[in-house]
């Protein structure tokens, strides 16, 4: 079994998640976590995705992006609480593949959520152009 589908079997990630989002100072504390993983350079290759993953939740979090699916928000925020846990199925203390698990999980997450991502992009470019383009 691959990193992704224990994340999608192992309950606990999403009901940190839904802790998360019912706790405004919770939340903080892993946006700025997840913030801080922006420059590793273990996630170089994914930053751009961790990027948007980070930006959705952050928007709809704080009321800016208002068409969000609560659903898909869970699932967001469980895969960035993945990733800024230093424990969990691959210890991020492990030289050279200690984030291959977190990795793994933002692809599948943004993967699972391509439309919701989609849908969210064209939102945040429409709000920097002040038009529509979708």
């Amino acid at each position: 079994m691959n990193y992704s589908q224990r994340f999608q079997n192992d309950d606990r990630w999403e009901k940190k998640a839904k802790d998360c989002i019912d706790d405004e100072k919770k939340m903080s504390r892993i946006l700025a976590k997840c913030y801080s993983f922006l420059n590793k350079n273990a996630f170089s290759k994914v930053r751009d995705t961790l990027s948007l993953l980070y930006n959705y939740v952050k928007d709809s979090i704080t009321g800016r992006y208002k068409t969000y699916s609560i659903v898909k928000l869970t699932l967001a925020v469980a895969a960035i609480v993945y990733v800024v846990s230093p424990f969990d199925f691959l210890n991020d203390y492990i030289p050279l593949i200690g984030f291959t698990d977190d990795i793994s999980v933002v692809l599948w997450a943004a993967k699972s959520l391509k439309d919701e991502l989609n849908s969210y992009s064209c939102w945040k470019n429409n709000q920097s152009h002040n038009f529509s383009s979708c």
